[in-house]
């Protein structure tokens, strides 16, 4: 079984104007991305909870979603964030049992591996 089968790339895209943006702009490299490295492409289009939240805080609710909870590695990345094709899988650059992070396109990515908590 390949490292990344089981593994999902998320974004949240709430609201008609950042719809059509993501969509035209954004998406077809999140797709690509996804394709490329064997993962399942979740956009979710809704707020996780009451819509007068602050949407940024909406993502730290992802696991909410049906189709996110079924999987334990799980990348999740701003919706206006473009994915150049030559990016790295994080998925080969983070070991099991640990979270990363990046800053922008910040490598190595060593330096934000943190060990579950």
């Amino acid at each position: 079984m390949d490292k990344t089968e089981s593994c999902a790339l998320v974004t949240l895209v709430v609201g008609d104007k950042y719809g059509k943006i993501y969509d035209k702009y954004i998406k077809k490299s999140h797709e690509y991305f996804a394709e490329r490295n064997n993962l399942e492409l979740i956009i979710i289009r809704k707020p996780m909870v009451n819509a007068d939240k602050h949407v940024a805080w909406q993502k730290l609710l992802i696991f909410r979603d049906e189709r996110v909870s079924k999987y334990k590695d799980v990348m999740f990345i701003d919706a206006d964030m473009y994915i150049k094709q030559n990016a790295k899988n994080p998925f080969d650059l983070v070991p099991k049992g640990y979270w990363g992070a990046v800053d922008s396109n910040s490598y190595p990515i060593e330096e934000h591996i943190k060990k579950e908590l």
